[in-house]
């Protein structure tokens, strides 16, 4: 397999100069001026890299760089100015990001926790960026910048299920956020304030499956869409809901989105109005 991408205008483009060459998992971010960046999984077996390319407005694929040699499936986000960061869990299941500055060069590998899975990512517009992922005790958050610069992780609520979870994080270009996810028994959400403190985890319903998303406005009103198992004679089937928390206020009880007994895609909301950019991606990798 190797890496390609189409644009509205054009046609479909090796991503990286050169023959084709290998490569799964591609996340691409871009921003308002056109400026794209991509990564993913590269080469074959044991010498698979994580490799990134980046097209300029109206230009064309650059080669590719190599990230990391320990790689991960990534997610990819970037803000106004092109300022680009990449995160992925590492073959360790280290929760590892870069920077690529507008202009510039990818920047060291950081690590942001030794172990994790269940990862996604978020950025907006003027650069803020939240990184989320799981362990097998809590569900985790780190804010920091585009460019890298990250607190201390704090622990929003409970667990994903392991060996494969999933945590979703939207964030508005005021600095709210809104998380949500799934644990073994129920759907889970929590929002953030602009200051960047995290609320109690609320529960949207029980009998969760598969993974949630979740979207937040500029306003900060937030909407997460789940599926749960829902009876059905002797049978279960799954149903999607979707919860809206308006700004400042409470999350809403589930309204169901899809005809009770469908067996619907795993759920993804649209943006709830134009605003912030951001980047939302998922990985399924073993937890420590």
């Amino acid at each position: 397999m190797s890496v390609q991408v189409c644009t509205q205008r054009r046609r479909a483009e090796l991503v990286g100069a050169g023959q084709p060459r290998p490569g799964v998992s591609p996340a691409v971010a871009i921003a308002p001026n056109g400026r794209a960046v991509a990564v993913w999984v590269g080469g074959l077996g044991t010498a698979q890299t994580l490799q990134a390319s980046v097209r300029p407005p109206g230009g064309q694929w650059s080669s590719a760089v190599t990230l990391a040699t320990d790689y991960g499936q990534p997610v990819i986000g970037i803000d106004r100015s092109g300022n680009a960061i990449a995160a992925w869990v590492a073959g360790n299941l280290a929760i590892d990001t870069a920077s690529l500055p507008a202009g510039g060069t990818w920047t060291k590998v950081k690590t942001l926790a030794a172990k994790g899975q269940a990862l996604n990512l978020a950025v907006n517009s003027t650069g803020a960026a939240i990184v989320t992922w799981g362990t097998r005790f809590a569900t985790l958050a780190d804010s920091g910048t585009v460019l890298g610069a990250f607190a201390t992780p704090v622990i929003v609520g409970p667990p994903p299920p392991y060996p494969i979870g999933h945590t979703h994080v939207a964030l508005n270009d005021a600095g709210q956020a809104a998380l949500a996810w799934t644990t073994l028994n129920a759907n889970m959400a929590a929002t953030r304030s602009a200051g960047g403190i995290w609320s109690t985890p609320t529960q949207l319903s029980a009998k969760p499956d598969g993974p949630v998303d979740v979207a937040i406005d500029g306003a900060g009103d937030a909407i997460a869409v789940f599926e749960q198992f829902q009876a059905a004679g002797s049978n279960y089937v799954a149903t999607v809901y979707a919860s809206k928390r308006p700004a400042g206020g409470t999350w809403g009880p589930p309204a169901p989105l899809s005809a009770r007994g469908t067996t619907p895609p795993a759920p993804g909301p649209s943006a709830i109005a134009p605003g912030p950019s951001s980047s939302r991606g998922k990985t399924a990798l073993p937890t420590p």
